[in-house]
């Protein structure tokens, strides 16, 4: 089935129309996707905001939560808006990822940016500096980095590492430089490492050096808890690639991460880098979600699964194999159908996810499917069995099937 892709024109006397309009000529959107405008392109004065033009990307955002509401779209792709405009035409809420939580009706929701080499998820949004350390809450940071967690492992990272950057200079200096990060950020690492074996996070982390370390691979993402302290390094690394999405909700919302640039519409010359990054994501998670219940949150326990030896594992044995910390008897969720993988000598079932025991030699042959047309699923399965031991690759003929590319331990 191919997902539905909508999206909207945003501020169209910016540059709206012109980054979604060269995103989708492009030829670099996935092809197994239907693009559908969510809508109407009307022809409006370049180059200034107005009453005219916020009035339409207000009422296109109106469209679009129906639409992701109702599930006429698998995913919605936003074009910028100008916030000032779009206020005085009535909008009333701080930004378009506070206005899909409240239409879609969920609390559970955050803000993340992610491009290619660097992802920060917010702790704040869009509020004063001042009010940031009254806001900070360790209940909030588990709950924002658990969205993070899953948002990592539904890009294919199937133990993802997360660090929580310190609010303070160094880390505060046990309290030198305020106590923040030694009460709310560091109580926030231990309560999520309890509860997530399946991630790695770290912190609190010295934040002038976090973003660094995420940049050369250290780290999948980086919980910042403000937003100019995660925006900032990724703007400088990620410009023409950050795509914003709102973690949390029924359904995908994504957009480019950069404004109405309102100086550069009908030049010409803006950049739709971002925006074909937002569409790219927005059908890889759309298809993903295909194989989960919800986009919010991974299932507990996905479903029935079989052990190396071919007898179902029991509940109770695979809550003792986790907390017995067993590489050899761990379970880890990976993604099944369309072509992503498949375990060698297991059947694929038929729901979305289900759990793989790694870390034995009985385990031994992941093999990418034939049909995964996309380099990244291959990238994905090598993540996978990366994570869960010693790795290579080889080329291997197999007799009777057209698989020649293996994964073996």
């Amino acid at each position: 089935m191919k997902p539905v892709i909508g999206y909207t024109l945003g501020d169209q006397s910016g540059i709206g129309p012109e980054v979604i309009f060269a995103a989708l000529a492009s030829g670099e959107l996935p092809e197994d996707a239907e693009y559908r405008l969510i809508g109407k392109r009307v022809e409006l004065p370049l180059g200034r905001p107005n009453a005219e033009s916020a009035k339409h990307a207000f009422d296109h955002l109106e469209q679009a939560a129906h639409a992701l509401r109702e599930g006429t779209v698998d995913a919605v792709v936003t074009a910028p808006v100008c916030k000032e405009t779009l206020h005085e035409a009535g909008f009333r809420w701080p930004g378009q990822t506070e206005f899909f939580a409240e239409r879609l009706e969920t609390d559970n929701y955050a803000m993340c940016l992610t491009g290619k080499r660097l992802t920060v998820g917010l702790a704040t949004i869009h509020t004063s500096l001042q009010s940031v350390p009254s806001l900070l809450e360790t209940e909030e940071l588990v709950r924002i980095g658990t969205l993070l967690k899953d948002f990592c492992i539904r890009k294919g990272i199937m133990r993802p590492r997360i660090a929580l950057a310190a609010l303070n200079p160094h880390a505060g200096e046990h309290g030198a430089f305020g106590d923040e990060d030694g009460s709310i950020i560091a109580p926030a690492v231990e309560r999520l490492r309890a509860i997530h074996p399946d991630a790695a996070f770290d912190g609190p982390s010295v934040p002038d050096c976090v973003y660094r370390d995420a940049v050369e691979g250290n780290y999948d993402a980086v919980l910042a808890p403000y937003h100019d302290q995660g925006l900032i390094p990724l703007k400088l690394v990620d410009f023409h690639t950050a795509v914003n999405v709102t973690l949390g909700l029924p359904r995908p919302r994504l957009s480019p991460d950069h404004g109405t640039a309102f100086n550069l519409a009908g030049t010409g010359k803006a950049n739709p880098s971002s925006t074909i990054h937002a569409f790219q994501l927005a059908v890889q998670m759309a298809q993903t979600r295909y194989r989960f219940s919800s986009f919010g949150a991974l299932p507990a326990i996905p479903c029935a699964r079989q052990s190396c030896s071919g007898g179902e594992q029991s509940p109770s044995a695979r809550g003792s194999n986790r907390s017995s910390g067993s590489a050899s008897r761990q379970f880890l969720p990976f993604f099944a159908g369309k072509g992503i993988l498949y375990p060698g000598k297991a059947h694929i079932l038929s729901c979305g996810v289900h759990s793989f025991p790694y870390g034995t030699r009985q385990a031994n042959a992941g093999i990418v499917s034939p049909t995964a047309k996309a380099a990244g699923r291959k990238r994905h399965a090598e993540q996978f069995f990366r994570a869960v031991g010693r790795v290579k690759r080889r080329k291997r003929h197999v007799p009777g099937n057209k698989v020649k590319n293996r994964l073996a331990f």
